[in-house]
């Protein structure tokens, strides 16, 4: 359904490619497929799918949820003032995104390069690796996985990175 009001999609198995799209809110759900929404805006989007491929491109909004539980997950360009994005098994790479970004993942990779506003980034035993060009605030956390966080600005920054297992070092280790 295509109304001024937005768009509704719900489909099984879907190839759903959104280009230029500037109205209302976007709700898809698909089992499996591939979602694409590039050159748009919108208030608000929700993307739905179990096992399939999600990419948002030079894309504005107030905010989006995407929930890809089996599948990939890309964010690239994107001025989204709240960014959510859940997956459990697959990547999730979001780069260029400007707004709070919260970021959650079981198993599979987050990756992030340049984003700007806080962000919240959760991988149960996942990889997180991050390359920032300038400070970020927030909060990096793993249960067992490993982060690799590499930030380029000097700048000072409030940000925490918590680890559940593995190694950290003590003030006093003299381990290079």
């Amino acid at each position: 359904n295509i109304t001024n009001a937005g768009l509704d999609f719900n489909a099984n198995d879907a190839g759903i490619i959104i280009y230029d799209y500037n109205l209302g809110d976007i709700n898809i759900n698909s089992r499996s497929g591939r979602i694409i929404v590039q050159d748009s805006s919108a208030n608000n989007m929700r993307l739905e799918m179990t096992d399939g491929f999600i990419r948002l491109q030079d894309t504005t909004a107030q905010s989006v949820n995407t929930t890809n539980p089996h599948g990939k997950t890309v964010v690239t360009d994107t001025n989204i003032n709240d960014l959510q994005v859940d997956g459990i098994n697959k990547d999730i790479i979001v780069t260029d995104q400007k707004g709070k970004s919260i970021l959650k993942n079981e198993h599979g990779s987050i990756i992030l390069n340049d984003l700007e506003g806080e962000i919240d980034i959760f991988n149960r035993s996942g990889l997180i690796i991050s390359r920032q060009d300038t400070a970020v605030n927030g909060t990096a956390r793993t249960g067992s996985g490993r982060i690799r966080w590499h930030e380029v600005d000097d700048g000072q920054a409030d940000f925490k990175i918590e680890a559940c297992s593995g190694y950290t070092p003590d003030a006093d280790d003299q381990q290079p």
